[in-house]
């Protein structure tokens, strides 16, 4: 059958003081239906050339359970020695009025790298070491190499951070934090500056508030 989009990531290239909006650039579309995407973080490749994106995708598939028929042989041997009586019996297992139906969601997380002109360069999977839902879990890029995954949880007014460093390869590299979780602010401030530097804002007092400056290495094979 004819391929059909139902989803997809889109660029459009605006140059500095451009007036005019140019044509979309399709990037990856996928033909799968029920598709959510739930983040979408985009940068500048300082590492390689061109562009990058991390992307959160949820696909739900809905299944009803229907009416099941069963049929059961019983087999009796009299007591005369006559040949077996063969009785056949059939029961059937009505489902409510109402069908049931079973959903089943299944997360997946992608890395794309194009360049301005549309050009896609590599089209990856990445599997995160934790499991865990995807509105929780969020990627972000590190300037020097590798990127981050970053869970959050809501604890009582604060949200706790837990990060993970990977290379350029995906791999999950060994990290001390100095704190795990991190207890953030109630408003959830994290940046990463351009030295690879994060700053996590810490729980805040009715007297004081204070930043947290992590050190993260450089995980470019070009370093």
């Amino acid at each position: 059958s004819q391929f059909s989009a139902n989803a997809g990531l889109y660029a459009i290239m605006l140059k500095y003081n451009q007036t005019n909006t140019p044509r979309k650039i399709i990037l990856h579309e996928m033909s799968d239906q029920n598709l959510t995407f739930t983040n979408l973080y985009c940068y500048v490749d300082y590492v390689y050339i061109g562009h990058s994106c991390i992307m959160g995708v949820i696909r739900t598939q809905h299944n009803q359970i229907q009416n099941i028929t069963t049929t059961i042989v019983t087999t009796t041997v009299t007591p005369t020695g006559a040949p077996p009586t063969v009785l056949s019996v059939t029961t059937t297992i009505s489902a409510p009025s109402t069908a049931k139906t079973i959903t089943t969601i299944n997360s997946a997380y992608v890395k794309l790298r194009f360049l301005s002109s549309g050009s896609v360069l590599s089209l990856d999977p990445i599997y995160p070491k934790l499991n865990t839902t995807l509105p929780t879990l969020t990627f972000r890029k590190l300037p020097l190499g590798g990127y981050v995954s970053i869970t959050h949880t809501l604890s009582g007014r604060n949200i706790n951070y837990d990060f993970d460093l990977y290379d350029e390869n995906d791999k999950l590299i060994s990290y001390n934090f100095p704190f795990k979780p991190i207890v953030g602010s109630a408003y959830g401030i994290f940046n990463i500056l351009n030295n690879n530097k994060m700053i996590v804002a810490l729980n805040e007092t009715t007297t004081s508030w204070s930043l947290l400056s992590i050190e993260t290495p450089i995980l470019s094979q070009y370093s």
